[in-house]
Formats: C-alpha cells, structure tokens, sequence
C-alpha cells in the first residue's frame, strides 16, 4: 500500500484492511474445525498479531527461505503462512490450534478468504483481466 504520508484515505485503508483480516479469521473459524478463539478481543488481537507479522517477520522469513521456496517451486510459502499463522496463536491469549497440519489448512482457508475479501473491498488489488482480439 502506497501512500502519501499519513492522509486520512491512507488511515482508512489500513483500518479496511485490519477488518478484513478479523473477518477473514471469523470466517475460516466456521469453516474450519480444530482452530479455537475465545473471545472477540482475542480475534481483534490475534488479527493485529498477525498483521503485525506478516508486514516485518513473513518478508524476512521469505528471504532466508528463497532456496527453498525455489527447489519446492513456491510450496514452501503454504507452510511458511502455517508457521507464522501457528507463531501468532502461540503468541495470543485465547487462540488455539490444535496441531500443525490444522494450522497448514486453516492458513489456506484463510489466505483464499482474504483474498476474495480483499478482491471485492479493495480496489487497487483488483484482478483484471484483459482479452484481445487477434488481428
């Protein structure tokens, strides 16, 4: 996200997206079993935790893992996204995921959601595709 100093728009779309990522994780936690949240202020937490983390740890984990992400041909980011995922629960109070793989399904269930949520309130990360006509 790209903005001029702090305007209010640029307020609003990190407010828009923070409430993207609670929704995001109130939704997965119904479709998905085994992921425990007790409490809404434990979700608004686990959701700042998690934004928090995937803006300064999730890059840096991404660059020490390059070799690895590139031998797996970009499977190993689906478990890097458990890992910080399963990090940030351990990290809040009130969040609990049963095991490792419940974390791995729970991440895509949740990136997948994310990113429709995102696709339709968000406009700038709109996907647009765009057919010519061959001459």
């Amino acid at each position: 996200m790209h903005c001029a100093g702090f305007s209010y728009l640029c307020r609003m779309k990190i407010i828009l997206r923070y409430l993207i990522v609670v929704l995001s994780l109130i939704i997965a936690n119904r479709i998905f079993s085994g992921v425990y949240f007790t409490g809404f202020r434990n979700v608004l937490l686990f959701a700042l935790i998690l934004s928090v983390m995937n803006t300064f740890v999730r890059p840096v984990l991404f660059l020490l893992t390059i070799p690895v992400t590139i031998i797996t041909l970009g499977i190993f980011l689906l478990f890097l996204n458990a890992v910080i995922i399963l990090w940030a629960a351990e990290i809040t109070p009130g969040i609990h995921i049963e095991n490792f793989w419940t974390g791995f399904w729970f991440s895509i269930i949740y990136s997948l959601i994310s990113l429709i949520l995102n696709m339709i309130f968000i406009k700038e990360i709109q996907v647009k595709i765009h057919i010519e006509k061959k001459k």
